[in-house]
């Protein structure tokens, strides 16, 4: 009975330091969101921007979009369909109301090269996350001396893009990272 038990007991004990790894790394994964970056609603999605980011950036808050700027990094969040952005943060992020539309229809990270007129050249990354419930886009490029991220978030007949145009050095990969995988629309039932 001894021997059978012990059997048991090893693989139990190895369950439940594994199950108590991962739920610690749950919860500093969430601590690190909380304290390093800040949740942007606009419209009915939301965006993560570093904190550092949002401590010194100005901001403006609209319906449809927000825009944030500093000397070295702006950044544009819309939920689209948008009924109109101001001509102004439009010529500073470089960007018009026919791209954002056709970016409402594109089913690949190509086209969005194509509409965004990008070289292969420029490309430092791109992808794309396919669901049954949403996808997802995006490119960094290099232009000029600036790092341009484009990410675009596809839900129904709803998305969201973030648009960062920064100093090389600004922002790091892992920061990248984290604000495409949290540009985020819920769902419509």
């Amino acid at each position: 009975m001894k021997k059978k038990l012990s059997r048991y007991v090893i693989p139990i004990i190895i369950y439940c330091v594994m199950l108590g790894l991962m739920s610690l790394y749950g919860h500093f994964d969430k601590k690190n969101i909380d304290t390093n970056y800040r949740t942007i609603l606009v419209h009915e999605g939301q965006a993560l921007i570093p904190i550092d980011y949002w401590n010194k950036c100005s901001k403006e808050f609209y319906d449809d979009y927000a825009y944030f700027e500093d000397q070295e990094c702006q950044m544009l969040i819309v939920y689209y369909p948008t009924n109109n952005i101001d001509q102004n943060v439009a010529a500073k992020m470089d960007i018009s109301y026919d791209i954002l539309s056709r970016m409402y229809n594109i089913k690949s990270e190509e086209e969005l090269i194509d509409i965004l007129h990008i070289e292969d050249e420029q490309v430092i990354t791109k992808g794309h996350t396919d669901k049954h419930t949403f996808q997802k886009y995006r490119i960094r490029y290099e232009k000029d001396d600036d790092i341009i991220s484009v990410f675009v978030h596809h839900q129904g007949d709803r998305s969201m893009y973030q648009i960062i145009i920064a100093d090389k050095e600004y922002f790091t990969a892992e920061e990248y990272k984290e604000m495409n995988s949290s540009l985020y629309l819920p769902i419509k039932y």
